[in-house]
């Protein structure tokens, strides 16, 4: 169970990754959309 949790949140990092290295505008709202998903994985 914490695996699909664990594989979620790595998910999460790589797309805040791949968004900070294109530069794309949407990286900050989708850092704010991350912290709350994680909440409501929670």
């Amino acid at each position: 169970m914490r695996d699909t949790h664990a594989n979620q949140a790595a998910l999460l990092l790589a797309a805040d990754f791949l968004a900070n290295v294109l530069g794309t505008r949407s990286a900050v709202p989708r850092q704010q959309a991350g912290q709350r998903a994680r909440q409501g994985v929670r």
